[in-house]
């Protein structure tokens, strides 16, 4: 029972791990994303 209950743990651990990473990796892009979108933007303003 306990064997289950840790791997249990391990799978959330790793399901909390692989949600944190997607986090970090969309917000990383969505800022990549509008500072190339403004990089654009800025001389058409001109």
């Amino acid at each position: 029972m306990t064997k289950v209950c840790l791997e249990l743990c391990k799978v959330q651990d790793l399901k909390t791990f692989a949600a944190n990473q997607l986090m970090i990796l969309s917000a990383w892009i969505s800022q990549a994303t509008l500072s190339v979108v403004w990089q654009w933007e800025k001389p058409m303003k001109r």
